[in-house]
This record gives structure tokens, sequence and C-alpha cells, in this order.
């Protein structure tokens, strides 16, 4: 047992006192004597052993009464068997975009945020994890300060990263995890609970809670076609279109038997500048707006080298105002050709030259899209099966058997926002002979077990000719879209919009030199995203600038080349909670877990013990001096 103010112990001496009193009486008897006292004698005698005993009672009680008195003041305790070390406060506090949700008027992080400061132990430390930033040894006043810079962010909240954030701390620990758990996992949480014995789960989510988001915006066929998802199927909403402030557009979008609905308003190309969308929602705000833009449209060069009747590719690309088409054999090619092409469609060649090869090497290096439509005469195929470009064998053998291209690759991103329903069942094109495509290639289209159309990187190749007696794949529906959006992957003109998170880098058509830099400008904010040179165009990384969804410009010096639209990733709007009770995991509020910390840490205090045990004493005193009186 240890005591907070041992020096009251000193006053034990003051016991001495009761004890002098009552051992040592200063009151003198004088006898005197009578006849025939017999009988009195044997009262007297008795009424002594009385006094006797009722003394030594009330010295008893008044010396435990004394004792009870200093050991309370001293305050004894006995302490905890762990260590400071083991008894670490971590609060894990989820700040996530869900968490941006609204409980009454007021965030839900913001309300978390102020009962950590009321509830917190002022004096002791803490250790605070958040989904971007670890803090060390803080206290409720350093909390008070630092609450401010904790904000909902894009960065999603994941229980292995947190798993793995504590991976060294102590399992003794008290570990407070604050989230509303959407889209988490509760095997993850039974693992985290079973490494910490003391963890706490404080669940925040909002029950009943309806959230509806913008989640996609593209343009087809002079459409805007707007996707919007509910996280419940008896919802309503409305959406506006707007251009600069000014109002283009409104509708009311209702969710009956579908919590995904798509939504179309009629737009020219030319307006797709600087496009917000809004819906009315009360309960997340991140995902109620949406922005949208489209660049000028840069004319891609499309050059078709065939030493063939080639019209049908030029009647592809003819109509469309985006590209740009030339054919022009092998024999007229000179390098002036390869540097002003953008796409390159090498068609049916017979031979191709080392030189040919070179000059598509150098394409595939500064980024530019090539595709190869092979010959598949047998002069033809001694040069396909050792065509090589960027180090990758294209073609490995021959196949001399009729196939039908039956299935297609919906998810590759040639084919995005092209196809409105999966096909199962349409008219297969077949061909008579094909190559058979290198396995570093991703199928685009397939004859099931085999490729016909693949792609790796820039370069896309075909496994057999597209209009000749070989194939009839000239017929089919699929080589418009095809073409079209082969010549145009990866171009920055082909994207409405980006997300913040966006990991991969943006292509823009523009060629820098020397110590020219791209600038990123909205409003009063300038940005220099990371950028590297690739032939005529730039590629920005984008996802290390912490940018807020909004509308920017792309500068070089202080002229504006192009336009791109941010949005914060949509994951968090998925509202899909855990079910606790389901899975037998209990849970607690904010302040029942700081108290359980305190009980976990607290010394066992005896003080309101003694004080009991003086009262109890004081009792028996009055008890004995009435009873033995």
């Amino acid at each position: 047992m240890h005591f907070k103010h041992p020096e009251v112990l000193y006053a034990l001496v003051a016991l001495i006192i009761p004890i002098i009193v009552h051992l040592f009486k200063l009151k003198k008897f004088k006898k005197q004597y009578f006849t025939n006292v017999s009988l009195i004698q044997k009262i007297v005698s008795e009424s002594r052993r009385s006094s006797q005993l009722k003394k030594w009672l009330l010295l008893f009680t008044r010396l435990c009464l004394l004792t009870s008195l200093i050991l309370a003041f001293a305050e004894p305790f006995f302490p905890r068997e762990t260590t400071s070390t083991n008894q670490s406060l971590y609060i894990v506090l989820d700040n996530s975009l869900s968490m941006s949700g609204k409980a009454g008027n007021v965030s839900i992080l913001k309300q978390v945020k102020q009962q950590l400061v009321d509830v917190l132990p002022q004096q002791e430390s803490f250790n605070l994890i958040t989904n971007n930033q670890d803090y060390n040894s803080i206290t409720v006043e350093d909390f008070k300060e630092l609450s401010t810079d904790i904000l909902p962010i894009s960065k999603n909240f994941s229980l292995k990263e947190v798993a793995l954030k504590l991976n060294k701390v102590n399992p003794k620990s008290q570990v407070v995890l604050i989230s509303d758990f959407y889209n988490s996992s509760a095997d993850e949480l039974s693992r985290l609970a079973r490494r910490f014995p003391n963890l706490q789960l404080v669940n925040v989510a909002q029950p009943k809670a309806k959230n509806v988001s913008l989640i996609d915006a593209q343009l087809i066929n002079n459409e805007l076609q707007v996707k919007l998802k509910s996280s419940v199927s008896s919802a309503s909403t409305s959406l506006g279109l707007y251009q600069a402030q000014k109002l283009m557009g409104k509708l009311d979008v209702n969710f009956e038997d579908d919590t995904l609905q798509t939504v179309n308003f009629n737009i020219n190309e030319a307006d797709l500048q600087a496009l917000k969308l809004e819906i009315n929602d009360d309960f997340l705000d991140f995902d109620n707006l949406f922005y949208a833009s489209k660049s000028k449209i840069k004319t891609n060069k499309v050059l078709i080298i065939s030493n063939k009747n080639a019209e049908y590719l030029t009647h592809i690309y003819q109509p469309n105002p985006a590209f740009k088409s030339q054919v022009k054999s092998s024999e007229e090619l000179n390098l002036e050709d390869f540097k002003s092409a953008d796409v390159i469609i090498v068609n049916q060649l017979e031979q191709i030259d080392l030189n040919l090869t070179n000059n598509l090497d150098q394409a595939l290096d500064e980024s530019k899209n090539v595709i190869i439509i092979p010959a598949t005469s047998t002069e033809a195929q001694k040069t396909y099966l050792n065509l090589q470009l960027q180090n990758k064998q294209i073609f490995s053998s021959v196949v001399n058997q009729k196939q039908s291209i039956i299935s297609i690759n919906f998810n590759h991103p040639i084919y995005e926002d092209v196809f409105t329903n999966t096909i199962t069942n349409f008219d297969y094109p077949s061909t008579a002979i094909n190559y058979a495509i290198s396995e570093d290639f991703s199928s685009i289209l397939s004859y099931g077990n085999t490729a016909f159309y693949a792609q790796s990187e820039h370069l896309f190749v075909f496994a057999s000719e597209i209009k000749s007696k070989q194939s009839n794949f000239y017929n089919s529906p699929l080589i418009v879209p095809t073409f079209i959006q082969s010549a145009d992957y990866k171009n920055s003109n082909s994207s409405l919009f980006y997300f913040t998170d966006r990991s991969q880098p943006i292509i823009v058509n523009q060629e820098i030199s020397g110590d020219q830099v791209l600038k990123l400008k909205s409003g009063k904010m300038t940005f220099i995203p990371q950028q590297q040179k690739n032939g005529t165009q730039t590629e920005l990384t984008i996802n290390n600038l912490n940018l807020n969804p909004e509308l920017y410009a792309v500068t070089l010096n202080q002229d504006t080349i192009a336009q791109l639209s941010f949005n914060l990733p949509r994951e968090e709007s998925e509202l899909n909670p855990i079910d606790f009770k389901l899975h037998d995991i209990n849970t607690v509020t904010i302040p029942q877990s700081i108290e359980n910390y305190k009980q976990l840490t607290t010394e066992a205090q005896l003080w309101k013990w003694f004080i009991t045990f003086a009262l109890l004493f004081l009792g028996i005193e009055i008890a004995i001096v009435r009873i033995l009186n």
C-alpha cells in the first residue's frame, strides 16, 4: 500500500493521548468501612469489572477511529501492476470524407473533436493517429490547437493501415478507435480486438443516414450523361447544370427501384467548358458537386502507312473533327511524317524494314499511339513473326483455322462509356487465318482463349487483317469505336474530369522545352505539378498536390493551354455500415471509452474505505457509551 500524503502519518503519534487518558486516571479513591457490607462489596466488585471492560472497549474504538481518520487523510492506494508505458492511450480518429456527414447542424468529425476535448484527462498525454498524420505524446491543450488542422480528407479509412501503425504498440495499451466504420470489415476489427484486449470501438455512424452522390459525367453523342448513386432506393433530389454560374438545365432525379440513375443533358461539345453539376443532399456535402470541362479540341494527326487501298480507315476518322488522317505508302515516308503524327497505323504491309521499325519505336517512346494491322499472306508471315517493338515480340505463331471473335473486354479503358449495357449476343465477326498475339499484351477483343485485338502501353495490335478475304471485321459495328478510342487512348482531351487522388499521369498536348514549366491555376492558387516531357506531350503528376475539387487552368507562361476539372474520389460516398450486433461486437461512447481508460490506469483508492471505518467506529463508541452506562 502506498500513500499520496505520507507526511500525514506523523499524526499517528497522537494516538498516545487517549492511551494516557485511559490508563493514568489521576482521581484517588478513599475507602469507607460499614457494618454488614458483604452484599454491597459484591455489587461494587461486579460494577468495577463492568467499568473496566467499558474503558478498554472505548479505548480500542477511539484508537481505531483516530487511526482511520489519519490514514484517510494520507490517501492510501494500491498501485497498478502495469507500468505507465503499458498504460499508453492511443486514439485512432477516422477523418475520411464520410466523417464530414452531418449530425444535426454540425459535422460528425467536429462533434467528435469537441467530445474528446471535454472528456480527456487534462494533465495526461496520449497518442493520436488520423488517416494522414500521427501525433505522439500530446495533451488536451495540444489537441485543441491542432484540431483545426484535422479535417476530412480523401484518404480512405483502412483498418489494415491502422493495424500496421499499431504494429509496435504494446498490446496492453488502451486503443480507442473512433469511426463510422463505413465499408470496413468486421473480420479485421475482430483481429484487431484479439491483439488489443483493451480495444474500445466508438461507432459514430448516423442511424438511417441517406446519401445521394454524383459519381460520373461523360459526353456521348452530344449528350452529357450524368450518373448518380443513392444509398437507399427511396430517395429523390434535383440536379442542376451550371456554366460559369449560369444555370443551363435542371432535372429531378428519383430513385424508386434502383440506387443508380443516369440522366442526360443535351449539350454541344463546344460548350463543355467550366461545367459544374450540383445536387441537393443534406448528409454529405463533398459529393454534391461535380466539375467537368473539356479543353479546346486538338486535332490529332493520324498517319496511315499502307501500300493498299486504305479508304475504310480514312472514312472512320474523316467525320470526326478531332482527327485528320493522311495515307502514305512505305516508300513515301519521311522523318517529318513521324514527327508530326499523333497516331500511326500500319495497315497490312507485306514488309517492315528496320528503318520503319526504329521510327515506330521512337513514336512509342514519345507516347504516341501505334496500331498494327498485319498482313497474313505467306510472304508476310516471316516479317510479322520476327517483328519486335519496344523489345517485345508481338506475334508468336500462325493459326490456320477459322475463328469467331466472341468476347469483348468491357472494362478496358478504350471501351469505357462506349457501351451502355454489357453485350452478350451480337453478330460475331470471324477470321480465316490469324497470328497468336504474345501474352505480354492485354486482350481487348478475343476469340475466347486467344486475343484478336490487344494492347501494351501505347501499342495496339490486331491478330489478323481487317478488310480482306481473310476477315470480315470491317463489317462489324465494333470497328469504329475500336479505332477511334484506340487513337484517342491517354489523350488529355478525352476525359472530362479527374479525381484528386489520381496516381496515373495526365497527358497534356503541349510540348515544353528548356526551363519551361506548366502550372495549374485556380483563382489565386497556383500549383506546379511534377511534369515530364514526352515528345510533343507533357505528363503531369498531381497526386502529391492535395488539390481541392475545382476547375483548373493549365498555363504556360501566361497563356492557358488547357482546362482540367478535379473532383474528390467517391469511395466514401458508399454508406455500408457494419452490423455490430450480428457480429457480436461491442461498442461504447467516447465518454465511456475514456472512463474505461481512467479505470484501467487509476490506482485503487482506499481513503473512502477508511472514512467509512471511522464512521463505523464512531457509531460503535456511541453504542458502548449508551449500552454499558
